[in-house]
Parts: structure tokens; C-alpha cells; sequence
């Protein structure tokens, strides 16, 4: 993908993020598939000046508008969105299903969608589903893995090192113990104010919680 292809991809994302317009809109009005655009604005493969042009309009910018803010848009590499790195793609699918299903948290997709799109990622449902359902290893940009570990406010290296597995346990232990103090609806504790307490005995509480 040429640079200038990025910048367009990189200013049409921009717009969107300003008009506020969803993806399901944007493709509807346009008449594409949701695979892609995706592609195009992930920058697997880049827009034809008929897509451009199908999208100005909805993105509330003139073709030409639209590529004047492209030549304002930095001419960044792959390289410069950041480390990729190599994880187990079964073991981090099950952990983040793990932290959809147990997490007192939730993950807003399109909320997510809108802070990865200010460095050069779109993320969408079908990108989740990606996520949660790997089963080799995958190379996956770390800043991604990074905005979803915050939203579910685990640590980054949950999700950006698969290896672990004990460290892991303790962290699944903790995140089990929330979700009961909060079925339960007692007093807020926090697992991690606890202290040395291990994953075992964080499990054991979670079963008295419950009952």
C-alpha cells in the first residue's frame, strides 16, 4: 500500500470520527460490503478514487475537500502504528472471552473503535470475533491488545503475553472475585486490595460469595 493511499484511508477515518457516523452507515450509503471497507481502511488494500468520491458525501466533505485533508494527513508506515506481537491465538481467544463472560466490565466496540482510529486502527465486531476465536499464533498489533486490556482494566501483558499461565490464573482469580462481590451486591472489594492472597483462595472467596 502506497503511502498516499494511507493518507487517504487515514483522512476518511478522520472524518468519520468527526461526523460521528457509524460504520453500518457509512457502508449502506456507499454500497459496500463490511469486509471491504474494513480491508481498505485497516489499510490491507487501498480506496479507488470511486470510492473516495462515494464517500465525500456522507462524510460531509467534497471529493476535493476529502483529499486536501488526506495531503495534510502524515506519511506514516505500517511500521510507525506500532510493535506487533506474536501470540498463542487460542490462548488469547479464550481469555478474552474469559474477560467478555466474568469481567464486571464491558467492551463498547464503537467507543473502542474511536480511540484506536487517533492511531491508524479501525476495530469493528467482525475484528472481535477474529479476536475471540483464534486457534494458531497471531500477530496482532500491540496497541489494540493494549486498548482492550485497559477497558476491561486488566494489565496490558494479560493480553500481550499468552505465556504466563500462573500469573494469568491469579488474574482470572481476581477478575472471578469482583464479578461475585458484585452479584452479590456487598460491600465493593476490590481482589487486588487483598493483598498475597492466591488465586486458589481468591476462588474459595468467590464461592463463599456466592453461596
Amino acid at each position: 500500500m502506497t503511502p498516499w493511499a494511507r493518507q487517504v484511508a487515514r483522512a476518511i477515518a478522520t472524518l468519520q470520527a468527526q461526523t460521528g457516523i457509524s460504520h453500518a452507515e457509512l457502508v449502506r450509503h456507499c454500497g459496500f460490503s463490511h469486509t471491504y471497507y474494513y480491508k481498505r481502511l485497516r489499510g490491507d488494500e487501498a480506496f479507488d478514487l470511486d470510492d473516495v468520491a462515494n464517500l465525500a458525501a456522507p462524510l460531509g466533505v467534497t471529493l476535493v475537500e476529502l483529499m486536501e485533508l488526506a495531503a495534510l494527513m502524515p506519511e506514516k508506515n505500517e511500521d510507525d502504528r506500532g510493535a506487533v506481537v506474536k501470540v498463542d491465538g487460542a490462548e488469547l481467544g479464550r481469555r478474552l472471552r474469559y474477560l467478555e463472560d466474568t469481567s464486571v466490565y464491558e467492551l463498547d466496540i464503537p467507543e473502542l473503535d474511536r480511540q484506536l482510529q487517533t492511531e491508524g486502527f479501525s476495530f469493528n465486531q467482525n475484528d472481535w470475533t477474529e479476536l475471540t476465536t483464534g486457534t494458531a499464533t497471531s500477530s496482532v498489533y500491540e496497541a489494540i491488545l493494549k486498548r482492550i486490556a485497559q477497558a476491561f482494566h486488566v494489565p496490558d501483558e494479560y493480553l500481550t503475553d499468552t505465556g504466563r499461565p500462573a500469573w494469568a490464573d491469579r488474574i482470572e482469580a481476581e477478575i472471578d472475585f469482583d464479578r461475585a462481590v458484585q452479584d452479590a451486591h456487598v460491600q465493593r472489594i476490590a481482589a487486588r486490595s487483598l493483598g498475597e492472597v492466591s488465586a486458589a483462595e481468591l476462588r474459595a472467596l468467590a464461592a463463599a460469595i456466592r453461596g
